[in-house]
């Protein structure tokens, strides 16, 4: 980690933050969009309000990285989530977000140090997550702590 994430802590989500959390996700999710696909602009963000939604109503983390105090970052976590193809509880990133100036700084690798540890205190033995093939730096991290491909989605442009 370098000097701009010096005093990096990561912490549960105090009252109120997921306003904060939400909007930095909302700011950030055109990143997410594969080149291939359109933005869909005002769409990304119903569909991050949506997931938002979706992650509430079921059990949750949403862990916040701080950087001298400011929130720069967050996780968010689900625990008991069925995986799609053998139906067992895993834990799983739905999402997440590192303001980009604060990228490539050891901040969304921390994040993920917290995550899995929370993971594993909830009893959970596998932890997944998605990430867009376009998106290499997040693909190098993931790939440097461990995670493998278990499946890839395919898609055509018409």
């Amino acid at each position: 980690m370098d000097d701009g994430a010096a005093g990096l802590s990561i912490r549960e989500a105090l009252p109120g933050e997921e306003a904060w959390a939400l909007d930095l996700a909302i700011r950030v999710a055109a990143d997410q969009v594969p080149p291939n696909r359109d933005s869909a602009g005002p769409l990304l963000a119903a569909n991050v309000e949506r997931l938002f939604a979706f992650c509430r109503a079921r059990e949750h983390r949403l862990l916040v990285a701080e950087v001298g105090g400011l929130a720069v970052a967050f996780a968010l976590l689900l625990i008991n989530f069925p995986n799609e193809v053998t139906g067992l509880p895993e834990g799983y990133v739905a999402y997440m977000a590192v303001r980009p100036e604060l990228r490539r700084r050891g901040v969304a690798r921390a994040l993920m140090a917290a995550a899995e540890a929370e993971a594993r205190r909830c009893g959970m033995a596998q932890l997944g997550l998605i990430v867009t093939e376009g998106n290499e730096p997040a693909r190098r991290l993931y790939d440097g702590l461990g995670y493998l491909v278990e499946r890839t989605v395919r898609c055509k442009s018409l």
